[in-house]
């Protein structure tokens, strides 16, 4: 019986080859899912803005929770609807812009968009600054917002630049 001994360059190579394409795919599906997130943001906002409750409450999953710096927290999507709807009889629907500073991958089907809303409604002289956490999690194919936590953010580090 022989034994043929094989050198190890190729096979660590092979390896890293291996290692490398995977790389250079995830990096690439990673780009899409961070489009597909901004995109998914940004179809939030047209909703809060429609003052549409049902299609807000949609783009979270079934227990999803809403956490603001000043104690308010709602879970699940039924409440979701009948805060957010709540929310519009009394105030109206808002105009908002919005700007996402990062997005980071936790896992294959969770990250976390964190940014700034900035919204005003008919009857105010001054726009309200909020800054802005939200864990996304794919579900079905589809991006979700499980946890959104928004805080008053009058000044940011642009501001004072």
């Amino acid at each position: 019986m022989s034994v043929r001994k094989v050198p190890a360059f190729p096979l660590v190579f092979s390896g890293l080859l291996v290692t490398c394409s995977v790389t250079l795919a995830s990096a690439a599906e990673r780009k899409v899912d961070e489009a597909a997130l901004k995109q998914q943001t940004a179809a939030f906002v047209q909703a809060v803005m429609a003052g549409d409750a049902k299609k807000v409450a949609g783009f979270w999953t079934a227990d999803g929770e809403y956490a603001s710096g000043d104690g308010v927290s709602i879970r699940g999507t039924s409440d979701l609807e009948l805060a957010y709807q709540k929310h519009f009889m009394q105030l109206g629907s808002p105009d908002v812009s919005h700007e996402i500073d990062s997005v980071r991958f936790l896992s294959r089907d969770t990250a976390v968009v964190d940014g700034t809303f900035e919204s005003k409604y008919a009857k105010q002289q001054e726009a309200n600054r909020a800054g802005f956490s939200g864990l996304y999690v794919r579900e079905d194919g589809q991006w979700r917002i499980a946890v959104l936590r928004e805080w008053t953010r009058n000044v940011t580090l642009r501001d004072l630049g």
